[in-house]
């Protein structure tokens, strides 16, 4: 989920936006978040995880983006 989310992270910075063919990423951009949602999912689905720590492990990934 980390790795989804610091790149959906560095697809939105000012550089990227900025790149002439930044139309390319937007597939890339809902695999990611299509990902993250998943993973959550299926931690939650198999027993790995609660559903609070996987809230929990979608704001904590948020807050280190601000």
């Amino acid at each position: 989920m980390v790795f989804y989310g610091s790149l959906l992270y560095i697809t939105f910075t000012k550089a990227v936006r900025e790149w002439r063919y930044h139309w390319i990423l937007i597939p890339f951009q809902i695999f990611a978040f299509a990902a993250i949602l998943g993973i959550g999912y299926s931690r939650v689905l198999e027993g790995e995880h609660w559903l609070t720590d996987v809230l929990g492990g979608y704001l904590s990934e948020c807050s280190g983006c601000t």
